[in-house]
C-alpha cells in the first residue's frame, strides 16, 4: 500500500523532468517575459526589478528541470528499496524508506519555495494570466499524502 502511494508521484515527477526538458525554449521565454516585465516605467515604482540577463533565465529553467529529475529519481530509488526489501521486519523497512521520505520532501520543499515565490508575486501572476497556486496544490497534496502514508506504520496484529 505504502509502496503504490509512491508510483503516481515518481510518474509525474518523471513526466515533468521530460516535458520540461523538451519545450526548454518555451520555459526561456515564458520566464524571460515575467523576469522581465516590472521595469519602472510599466510598473511605477521606483526601484528596477526587472531582470534581463539571460543567463539568470537560463539557470532558472534549468534548475527547475534538475529539481524535477532529483525529486523523480530519489522517489523511483526509494520504491525500488521498498519492492526489494518487502519480506524483512517492520525495523528494517523503515530504514529503507529512506530515499522516498527525501524525495518527497524535496519534491514539497522545491514545489512549496519555487512556485510559491513566483506565486507570491500576485502582481506578475495576473500581469502574465499565471497562476501557480493550482501547480503548488496539484503537485505538493500528493506528495503529502504519501509523505503521511509512508510515515504511518501499521500493525498487521
Amino acid at each position: 500500500m505504502q509502496t503504490a502511494l509512491l508510483i503516481p508521484p515518481a510518474l509525474r515527477e518523471w513526466i515533468n523532468t521530460l516535458t520540461d526538458a523538451v519545450q526548454i525554449n518555451n520555459e526561456v521565454e515564458f520566464l524571460a517575459k515575467v523576469m522581465g516585465f516590472p521595469t519602472p516605467e510599466n510598473t511605477g515604482s521606483v526601484i528596477n526589478r526587472a531582470i534581463d540577463a539571460s543567463w539568470v533565465v537560463h539557470c532558472g529553467v534549468w534548475s527547475l528541470v534538475l529539481m524535477h529529475f532529483i525529486t523523480a529519481a530519489l522517489i523511483t530509488w526509494g520504491i525500488v528499496e521498498l519492492v526489494f526489501h518487502l519480506h524483512v521486519s517492520e525495523q528494517q523497512f523503515q530504514i529503507y524508506k529512506t530515499y522516498a521520505q527525501l524525495g518527497l520532501c524535496f519534491g514539497i520543499f522545491f514545489y512549496t519555495f519555487f512556485f510559491g515565490f513566483m506565486a507570491s508575486d500576485v502582481f506578475l501572476s495576473f500581469m502574465h494570466g499565471a497562476s501557480f497556486d493550482t501547480s503548488i496544490l496539484v503537485m505538493v497534496v500528493p506528495m503529502g499524502f504519501a509523505l503521511l502514508f509512508l510515515n504511518t506504520r501499521f500493525n498487521a496484529k
